[in-house]
């Protein structure tokens, strides 16, 4: 009988974690609320909770595997920094412990064996360091330069290098430093401009799009350029005129940009060129006020606008065949800023709020805009203070 009964138990305990296993399979979004974490499935129910009583917003970077990276940010200075959670065995690291100053931009993963995270001091100038997961030893890679903007752009994981966007203190215009992990060799001025650019958008095979502003001539290019072979090609350009936030499809074949005509009275409009440069479609604004483009999936534009005679921000989705507006914020609530697409693509998930932008609702859709839910109220979280899809 007592053989049985232990048996049983075994059977009982295999189930369990059969059953925990399978959950922790079906992990699908990631947030963080008052110093704690949160992890759901696809249908929104509660996986795990970790409760770290943190002090502070932990802005959720990248994960990677079981690791979550993060950005603490305190009102209690000593408290700040770079940290790593394991989801599995709820391990947190700090591994900026002993840097002082303030910590910028989202941290980066970088070949499964290290951390990227750049950090502004006392006096105004910015470094980037390394972290070794394997080591646990840290390295300023910026080494002495004086830097008043650092940050890796594009991550060579094959080639172990490391793109750096880099603007030195009293220069003005902005330069592509390399950095080489099997030398640990900073190339400062790998590309170096003559113009005033802008970084609007990229993509995974090392690619960016960059707005390379010509006062002298008063031009604005559109260019690609690939930073592994140090390619520039020039895809659009126009003389008095203004281009703002061209990104990649999703699929990578176009770019999709908003173009402002120089000539008074003259409407905005949505120009899709493919990667060499055709105009495949012009679109007159459908809208009154300013809009930026936000990202593009398949034949829908996502596009953050004001509504006339308002200052706060609404999201649509634009059907760029069709021409026709969805509007994906709720009634009397405006756009909070957060768009993100699951690596699935099927999924969107937006930031809503109504009177104060720091207390937001954060709504799952499906990319169409259909079958919405408010994550906060199923969930009864009044915080959310960062979220991501897991997959």
């Amino acid at each position: 009988m007592r053989k049985k009964i232990f048996i049983i138990l075994i059977l009982f305990t295999l189930l369990l974690n059969f059953s925990s296993c399978k959950n922790i399979k079906n992990k699908f979004i990631l947030f963080s609320s008052k110093g704690d974490f949160f992890i759901l499935d696809e249908n929104l129910n509660l996986i795990k909770k970790i409760q770290k009583n943190l002090s502070g917003k932990a802005l959720i970077s990248e994960v990677n595997g079981d690791m979550v990276l993060f950005n603490l940010q305190s009102e209690d200075q000593q408290k700040n920094g770079i940290f790593l959670l394991n989801l599995d065995s709820e391990e947190l690291t700090n591994i900026s412990e002993g840097i002082e100053g303030k910590f910028l931009y989202n941290p980066k993963f970088y070949d499964n064996e290290y951390v990227l995270f750049s950090v502004r001091d006392k006096n105004m100038f910015e470094s980037l360091y390394i972290y070794s997961l394997k080591e646990k030893n840290l390295k300023n890679i910026s080494k002495d330069i004086k830097a008043s903007y650092i940050y890796p752009i594009f991550i060579d994981d094959k080639n172990k290098k490391i793109y750096i966007h880099l603007l030195k203190e009293k220069e003005n215009h902005s330069q592509i430093a390399l950095y080489d992990l099997t030398k640990d060799e900073l190339t400062e001025n790998y590309i170096s401009f003559d113009n005033n650019f802008f970084i609007a958008d990229s993509n995974e095979n090392g690619e960016f799009i960059i707005i390379n502003y010509d006062i002298k001539n008063i031009k604005q290019k559109i260019q690609i350029v690939n930073l592994t072979n140090n390619e520039f090609k020039n895809i659009f350009e126009i003389k008095n005129g203004d281009i703002y936030n061209p990104i990649f499809s999703l699929e990578l074949n176009e770019v999709i940009f908003k173009l402002i005509p120089s000539n008074k009275g003259a409407k905005q409009s949505i120009l899709i060129i493919d990667r060499n440069g055709k105009v495949l479609k012009e679109i007159l604004s459908p809208f009154d006020s300013d809009f930026y483009i936000m990202k593009s999936k398949g034949d829908l534009i996502f596009i953050m606008a004001q509504e006339k005679g308002e200052i706060k921000y609404k999201l649509y989705s634009f059907n760029k065949e069709k021409e026709n507006i969805n509007e994906l914020i709720s009634t009397n609530k405006f756009f909070g800023g957060d768009l993100l697409i699951s690596k699935t693509k099927d999924k969107i998930m937006i930031s809503e709020f109504q009177d104060n932008i720091s207390n937001k609702d954060y709504i799952i859709m499906n990319s169409d805009g259909n079958k919405k839910e408010n994550i906060n109220k199923k969930l009864n979280i009044d915080k959310i203070d960062s979220i991501i899809f897991l997959k």
